[in-house]
């Protein structure tokens, strides 16, 4: 009876979030839902973070699987451990699964009040926020306890996620084989850290939200020290960059077919 009191609860919170969302993302986050699982990263300090997880469907003894790690923006953040489903994990796997291709993937939800970037006046701070600290420790664990191909591990967001795959590729540019930030904006004088990551950039050229030129910014900077970026900007479309990225095969198909050498 418990386990059938959980599951009728979960379907319940599920269909609470994504009733107050537009039909197409409702879909999203049902879509994702059916082929993720909830869990829970808790770090040696006791600090928590939600997060969703993706394994591929069977695991062949002896192969390495790549892995996405998705960070969602500022209007996801909360403790349903649903809601950062709603744009762009859905797409990520669907384009996955029509390759036929089998991958790892983790979407952790930042509390409400808090974020993933911790810089300051543009400018990159010491320490990562605590949310961001429990991303990097539960990635670690991952390619630690899974068998991931550690030659294809992967990181992209948007809005404030677009900012936090900024900061975790500055933290960490030893990772990533390629990272793809959305609408999103750091340190530009930090650029030369990461110029050997293919990096491929967007925004809408009316975003009202994050302005285009911190986009505009990092990649200047990241051409200027000769980096392996791209840059593409929507006319007329505001701050929901994402929708148009992540529905773009071209762009899936350059993104998961980067190998780190």
């Amino acid at each position: 009876m418990k386990t059938v009191l959980t599951a009728v609860a979960s379907v319940v919170s599920i269909a609470a979030v994504a009733a107050a969302l537009p039909p197409h993302l409702e879909e999203a986050i049902t879509n994702a839902v059916a082929v993720t699982e909830a869990r829970a990263y808790t770090n040696a300090e006791g600090a928590s973070l939600s997060y969703r997880f993706h394994a591929p469907v069977k695991v062949e003894t002896g192969k390495r699987y790549p892995l996405v790690l998705f960070l969602h923006g500022a209007g996801s953040r909360g403790s349903d451990n649903t809601r950062q489903l709603c744009n762009g994990v859905w797409p990520m796997l669907s384009y996955m699964k029509a390759k036929g291709t089998e991958c790892y993937l983790i979407a952790p939800q930042c509390p409400v009040g808090q974020r993933w970037w911790g810089f300051v006046d543009g400018k990159l701070s010491d320490n990562p926020t605590v949310p961001m600290a429990l991303v990097m420790g539960l990635l670690d664990k991952t390619i630690k306890e899974y068998p991931v191909d550690a030659s294809r591990v992967y990181v992209t967001g948007l809005s404030m996620g677009g900012s936090g795959t900024w900061e975790i590729i500055l933290r960490r540019p030893e990772l990533f084989a390629a990272a793809m930030p959305i609408c999103g904006r750091n340190d530009p004088s930090l650029a030369a850290r990461i110029r050997s990551i293919p990096i491929w950039v967007f925004h809408g050229d009316r975003d009202n939200v994050v302005p285009p030129s911190c986009s505009r910014q990092m990649v200047a900077a990241l051409w200027q020290c000769d980096g392996n970026v791209r840059y593409r900007e929507y006319p007329g479309v505001k701050h929901n960059s994402w929708e148009a990225t992540y529905a773009d095969p071209t762009v899936l198909e350059w993104f998961f077919s980067q190998v780190k050498k």
